[in-house]
């Protein structure tokens, strides 16, 4: 089976890379700074992981949908295991 989660093993391996700009409030900005500091890693680094997590839960989430949508009743664990 080919997992829906390829594009994301690709982000890992993917040398190119892209630029975009986002406003975020101060608050948002010092807790960035906090965190990045906290699990050792740059600002960019830690924006380009969440983005990874929430696309990665977002196709997860899709494919556990459309698997219910077919009547089959299946735990997190269950789409999981397919897709690993």
């Amino acid at each position: 089976m080919t997992s829906p989660f390829r594009s994301r093993r690709l982000l890992k391996k993917s040398k190119m890379s892209q630029t975009i700009t986002i406003n975020l409030t101060d608050e948002i900005k010092n807790a960035l700074n906090d965190a990045a500091n906290e699990d050792g890693l740059s600002e960019n680094a830690l924006v380009e992981k969440a983005v990874a997590d929430y696309l990665f839960i977002r196709q997860f989430r899709s494919l556990r949908e459309r698997l219910m949508s077919q009547g089959k009743n299946l735990t997190d664990q269950d789409v999981f295991d397919l897709v690993s």
